[in-house]
């Protein structure tokens, strides 16, 4: 039996949280995002994950720097659409934007620019269009835009 003892900070740093899943349309598929520390540069990263419901193997569908969240397919199960924040040191200025990716893999493709950033992504009925929340900045008060692409 293991000897107990108390949990240290450090330990946050084994902890790997996994969130919003998504089931393919064909329901053989799940995307979902995939949370660890990273004490030594003092922040966490998010990627995406992907896993294959009848062989039951994992693997990482995104990488880099960015903080990805929010995964969706699209209607035809050929796209995961997400959002991204850069968390390299010197991008804290940069806003959340939509990114999507071929479920094949590939590269990430951002597809929009907005500079107040955005969030809550939905894909049309058919595919072809993208709503979004994004802020708005006004003196008078904090409001919010929807936009299609």
């Amino acid at each position: 039996m293991a000897e107990k003892r108390n949990v240290e900070i450090r330990d946050l740093g084994e902890i790997t949280a996994v969130s919003a899943p998504k089931i393919s349309p064909d329901g053989k598929r799940v995307i979902f995002v995939h949370t660890k520390m990273d004490f030594e540069e003092d922040t966490y990263h998010n990627h995406l994950w992907m896993a294959d419901l009848e062989s039951k193997k994992t693997y990482q569908f995104t990488g880099g720097r960015g903080k990805d969240k929010t995964p969706s397919w699209s209607p035809d199960g050929k796209q995961i659409m997400f959002t991204s924040t850069p968390s390299a040191k010197g991008d804290e200025k940069m806003k959340t934007q939509v990114y999507v990716m071929d479920v094949d893999g590939g590269e990430a493709r951002q597809i929009t620019e907005v500079k107040e950033g955005v969030e809550s992504p939905q894909w049309g009925p058919k595919g072809k269009n993208i709503l979004f929340v994004s802020g708005v900045e006004r003196v008078d008060r904090g409001d919010s835009d929807v936009r299609v692409i």
